[in-house]
């Protein structure tokens, strides 16, 4: 791809201006990269633990978790069987407990997605948030980010908003530069929800190339909703063939407001949005 055409495309934003506040306003709590295959965090300062592999659980969608020099592969098939539901796989921080009032941030980075481009296929690369927790993935109600695959084309998509998105696909250049066979280009998925305003900004990044969108929830609204208790990297078929979709997942990462007090809890090490667990005391006897 041309270094012009990148650039030239670097500015786009897709829906309402984005808001003041975003990723880069918040503080980074977790940082999974997967080096020697590890799920564990170098960053985690607030006792998440370990990321989980979870799947949506469906008969036949043989869900598997590949770890390769710094990402891991995920591989699942959507049975030609199955109909009127999606099936989902993916790597996930859970428990965690972003409830009414909770601001977080999500980003993941990806590359070399493979699956079917026939035209009722129907796929997606997703950095999202969702009730339930990872085995199985309860894929609603959810919001997330996403690199959706149509037939012959992809866009980025907010599946989540009180508005669908309906956004154009992808020019032709960044499409053959994800799937290029030889030397992909990776991608870059972030979500911001701010439960204090019951709205978002998703942004695809490829490249120099930048695609945004800001918007409200449909569930996750500023004064009611469930509390979001899983957060991960994930793939999604809707729709398919039958035949297998992959992509390796290079890193994810969490962030949260630097408004959200630590002291909230009553304990710095643990506030209440993360849901995690405290050590014991250290008995001084």
């Amino acid at each position: 791809m041309k270094a012009t055409t990148f650039l030239a495309l670097a500015a786009l934003s897709l829906g309402a201006p984005a808001s003041a506040a975003g990723i880069e306003d918040l503080q980074l709590v977790y940082h999974a990269t997967f080096a020697n295959g590890s799920l564990e965090s170098g960053v985690d300062t607030r006792n998440i633990g370990a990321l989980t592999f979870g799947n949506s659980g469906e008969p036949g969608i043989n869900p598997s978790w590949t770890a390769t020099q710094g990402d891991y592969l995920i591989t699942f098939t959507r049975p030609s069987s199955l109909t009127g539901q999606a099936v989902v796989v993916g790597i996930d921080a859970t428990p965690v407990n972003f409830d009414v009032g909770s601001v977080v941030g999500l980003r993941g980075t990806f590359v070399a997605p493979v699956g079917p481009h026939n035209s009722a296929d129907v796929w997606a690369i997703v950095v999202g948030a969702s009730t339930g927790g990872s085995n199985p993935i309860i894929f609603n109600p959810s919001v997330g980010a996403t690199l959706q695959i149509r037939g012959a084309g992809a866009r980025f998509n907010t599946p989540g908003a009180s508005v669908p998105a309906t956004l154009p696909d992808l020019p032709q250049e960044i499409y053959d530069a994800i799937f290029n066979p030889i030397d992909p280009q990776p991608f870059t998925l972030e979500l911001l929800i701010d439960r204090n305003t019951g709205r978002g900004e998703a942004s695809l990044k490829v490249g120099q190339a930048v695609f945004s969108r800001t918007y409200e929830f449909a569930v996750f609204k500023a004064d009611s909703g469930p509390a979001i208790t899983a957060v991960g990297a994930r793939a999604a078929i809707i729709n398919s063939s039958g035949q297998p979709v992959s992509v390796r997942v290079r890193d994810f990462q969490i962030f949260t407001s630097k408004r959200n007090s630590d002291t909230a809890s009553g304990n710095t090490a643990c506030p209440p949005e993360f849901g995690c667990r405290l050590a014991p005391p250290i008995n001084a006897n």
